[in-house]
């Protein structure tokens, strides 16, 4: 027998219900943090919308942050959660109409359009974009890429092909943006190039298990004393002979290798060879030349590098002190303690740590103080522009006299041209490397060299 009350106790056992059933639905379908429908709720739209004829505008313009993780790395997780949530909120106040945004990854956000919008209002609207979050990413030194995907152009394609297509796009802007923002529309051609990265990718790990492994293989370029009028030491360079591409550029594929991890085997088989050339000049007697190694954060940060790299210098008998380690500026805008633990590390053995490409990241004298680096090497662009500009519109002098108030070795990059050269003599540089002096050269060539005393 039911008694009085028992229907209002119903009443509120079924609320309760519903309500958890659709606080269930809402984070099944959203992302907590920015409050955004996520990747699955684009599916299910998209999927709904494919019987919509090829005459309905749609677009999907996929809004790439990758280089986000260097705020946590930097700052902290919390700060920069902060930060995602602040630039959701900035991505959302641009949707307009029929717009509609999507959280489909941590640093990827979706633009679903459905509007007739051409490809320089859809470069209006990635302009847009670029301005919200430019407050955000700019004081970082952060940029944006964006993959933009007219649905209607690709004609037949489901939802899976679709995002797959949009996700290709926005990590091939990304791959070539070399400013604060980039734009890149899907094409066809777009399928070739991944088809071309996965072959080469599929290589690298065959080189890495030892099939094949002579593909992979070094030049070196030649680093000119301008106090002795000598050449001091060699920069071992990587390169790899695709059998399906031929010769591919190393800006390709240690990008390639960066994104799957490949670096670090890579990277111990460009070692061992690098020291094996530098174990042949001893032995031949040229004992005062270094080789310097290029290696990336990847590698440096990866377990137990120091440890395998100084085990490699002993058991291959080469002397520590003429062997260098080369890391790009932006490397050094990580604020880790591993960073200064593997570098100490090394530094101990008596190797030598190089700052490359300087003046193209966002590192700092500063920072260069704290990490207590042996040599700078100002980048070639800064080199090129001692050809167009007078020598007092020119910084490059005071990178120069400010390393050595630092008590840092300079070496200029890219040195082409006489100009350069009296330049770089006026302002004290110490060292050289470019092609006034040589190309890179296989280790015959580059042993040739030294023997002809150049």
């Amino acid at each position: 027998e039911r008694k009085p009350g028992d229907h209002v106790s119903i009443i509120s056992d079924i609320t309760q219900r519903k309500e958890m059933e659709a606080a269930l639905k809402y984070r099944n379908e959203h992302v907590l943090l920015t409050g955004l429908p996520n990747r699955s709720v684009l599916e299910k739209a998209l999927e709904e919308d494919a019987a919509l004829p090829l005459s309905h505008p749609r677009t999907l313009i996929c809004v790439n942050l990758s280089a986000l993780y260097t705020i946590s790395l930097r700052y902290g997780y919390q700060y920069h959660q902060r930060m995602l949530k602040e630039i959701g909120a900035a991505l959302k106040s641009l949707c307009t109409g029929n717009d509609r945004l999507f959280h489909t990854m941590e640093h990827r956000f979706v633009f679903y359009v459905q509007d007739r919008s051409d490809e320089g209002a859809l470069r209006d609207r990635s302009e847009q974009i670029w301005d919200a979050l430019r407050p955000y990413l700019q004081a970082h030194g952060i940029g944006v890429s964006m993959g933009i995907l007219q649905i209607n152009e690709v004609g037949g394609a489901d939802c899976e092909d679709l995002l797959g297509k949009l996700m290709i796009t926005s990590e091939m802007a990304a791959a070539n943006n070399h400013t604060d923002h980039s734009v890149l529309f899907y094409s066809p051609e777009l399928d070739l190039r991944v088809a071309r990265e996965s072959e080469i990718i599929e290589e690298m790990i065959e080189i890495a298990e030892g099939i094949g492994s002579e593909r992979l293989y070094l030049q070196y370029q030649p680093i000119f004393d301008l106090t002795s009028n000598r050449i001091c030491g060699f920069e071992a360079l990587a390169r790899l002979n695709s059998e399906e591409y031929g010769p591919v550029s190393p800006t390709e594929f240690i990008l390639f290798a960066e994104k799957t991890n490949m670096i670090v085997p890579l990277g111990e088989r460009i070692s061992f060879l690098a020291l094996s050339f530098l174990r042949k000049l001893e032995k031949e007697g040229h004992d005062t030349i270094s080789v310097s190694i290029n290696v990336s954060v990847i590698q440096i940060l990866s377990p137990g590098f120091a440890e395998t790299f100084l085990t490699m210098i002993g058991e291959m008998n080469v002397n520590p002190e003429r062997v260098g380690i080369e890391l790009t500026e932006s490397a050094f805008a990580t604020e880790r303690a591993e960073m200064n633990t593997v570098i100490n590390k090394l530094k101990a053995a008596g190797i030598k740590i190089l700052i490359d490409d300087f003046g193209t990241g966002y590192s700092s004298f500063a920072r260069q103080r704290d990490l207590d680096i042996d040599c700078l090497k100002i980048d070639k662009s800064f080199i090129d522009r001692l050809m167009e500009l007078g020598p007092q519109e020119t910084i490059t002098g005071d990178m120069i006299s400010m390393a050595h108030k630092l008590g840092q070795c300079v070496i200029a990059e890219g040195v082409e041209w006489e100009k350069q050269l009296h330049y770089l003599q006026e302002k004290g540089c110490d060292r050289i490397q470019g092609y006034l002096i040589s190309k890179p050269l296989d280790e015959d060539l580059a042993l040739d060299l030294l023997t002809r005393g150049i």
